[in-house]
């Protein structure tokens, strides 16, 4: 590998910013899943690093990426969003196959989950992510490869910061969120 990518695969997984990222792109480096989903792409800065990142070490045509968002109908108070459109002019210059779904997660996966897997690398970011997830959850597991990697955006205070989860323990997770909720 060609020492500029090196330097930037080193850039995204120790120096990037937002930081909270950064632990998407370690993981990326070490087992390159040629499936992604990701839920809530917000301005496609991350799709766009990971598919990078990916696309220099695999054949692009061999990577396929969707996105899940509510692009231009993402309410204001979520922070600047860039339409589909634009996300999608931004990760097709990655090589990699795009697909972008606009809409609410947990009404696209369930027109969609069958088509999506198996899926290696699932990103739920926040807060689009975990507010759908309790409805979604019914369909992730049939898109997931039985080896795939999940990563929940979680909230700290003022930081977010992304955590590494089983399937199983993301269902135990949405279990009783279920249940705080119809208590």
């Amino acid at each position: 590998m060609e020492i500029g990518k090196r330097l930037r695969f080193f850039y995204f997984a120790y120096l990037s910013y937002p930081s909270r990222d950064r632990i998407i792109y370690r993981h990326v480096v070490r087992h390159l899943p040629r499936n992604i989903v990701e839920i809530g792409l917000g301005r496609g800065i991350r799709a766009q690093r990971l598919l990078e990142v990916i696309c220099g070490r695999l054949p692009a045509d061999e990577v396929l990426y969707t996105g899940i968002d509510l692009f231009e109908a993402c309410p204001p108070q979520l922070g600047q969003i860039l339409p589909l459109k634009q996300v999608y002019q931004k990760l097709r210059h990655t090589g990699a196959r795009i697909r972008l779904y606009p809409g609410d997660p947990a009404h696209v996966l369930a027109q969609r989950a069958n088509q999506l897997g198996p899926v290696d690398l699932l990103i739920l970011s926040r807060p689009l992510g975990t507010q759908s997830l309790p409805k979604a959850w019914c369909y992730i597991p049939r898109m997931l490869h039985p080896d795939a990697f999940i990563f929940l955006e979680e909230q700290a205070g003022f930081n977010s910061s992304f955590r590494k989860w089983s399937s199983e323990a993301l269902q135990a997770w949405v279990e009783s969120r279920q249940a705080s909720k119809a208590a």
